[in-house]
């Protein structure tokens, strides 16, 4: 997958991808930009427990806004409707 995104952002398409953080897969994207953030896991966790993680989003290809700012951290403050 990751040679396949980097053949892609060679073309000129803008690629985002997420994984886990590990020293592989930095490997793997090493030539995109890289972003961090926690994300809480809830598999193999005891009820009422928490745990977290932290994720690597790799960037690569043209600069454009995809609307959100993954250094920013989490946004809720997005309002979802139905129009009738």
């Amino acid at each position: 997958l990751a040679s396949v995104l980097e053949h892609r952002s060679s073309e000129g398409h803008p690629v985002i991808v997420s994984n886990s953080d590990t020293s592989l897969i930095r490997s793997l994207y090493r030539n995109f930009t890289h972003h961090y953030i926690k994300a809480k896991r809830s598999i193999g966790v005891a009820a009422g427990e928490s745990k977290s993680a932290t994720e690597i989003i790799a960037v690569s290809g043209a600069r454009c806004w995809v609307g959100f700012d993954p250094s920013r951290g989490v946004d809720s403050s997005a309002v979802y409707g139905v129009r009738a």
